[in-house]
């Protein structure tokens, strides 16, 4: 996220952290477009991993 220029605190609230700072918790909220640039950039790099791992590597094995 960082590398996709993910504002912190949207980092921070996508992976569940507690804001300790009472002004964060109050003020900050992460627009909408924000949140869908987030998810965008997770989905691209599961996309690339997948297609970098190959079709079927990274599935468990049964």
């Amino acid at each position: 996220m960082i590398a996709d220029t993910i504002p912190e605190i949207a980092q921070s609230l996508r992976l569940g952290h507690i804001l300790k700072d009472p002004v964060q918790r109050t003020y900050s909220h992460v627009a909408p477009e924000v949140t869908s640039r987030l998810l965008q950039c997770l989905q691209d790099r599961w996309d690339k991993a997948v297609v970098d791992v190959g079709d079927s590597s990274w599935r468990r094995m049964e």
